[in-house]
């Protein structure tokens, strides 16, 4: 997939989704530098009209940037667990 009309086109024809946060957790990462925290998700998902209900995990770890003095998500992972 190439080019900006075709990344749109893709990410219109994807379903709507419902999300039902079950669980959050948010804490720092010990004597990282820069700073850091990690935020940790669990719930469950519901894609368009499908009904059929999925449970995820969703992980990111933010780090302060120097330059701009804010927060920026250096690691993420999403992951369906059945």
């Amino acid at each position: 997939m190439t080019g900006v009309e075709e990344i749109d086109a893709f990410a219109r024809a994807l379903p709507l989704t419902t999300h039902k946060i079950v669980s959050l957790d948010c804490h720092p990462v010990p004597l990282a530098s820069p700073p850091s925290f990690v935020v940790s998700i669990n719930g469950t998902v519901v894609f368009g009209d499908s009904g059929a209900t999925r449970h995820f995990h969703h992980q990111l770890v933010a780090s302060e940037d120097a330059a701009s003095n804010k927060y920026c998500i250096a690691s993420e992972v999403f992951r369906l667990l059945d």
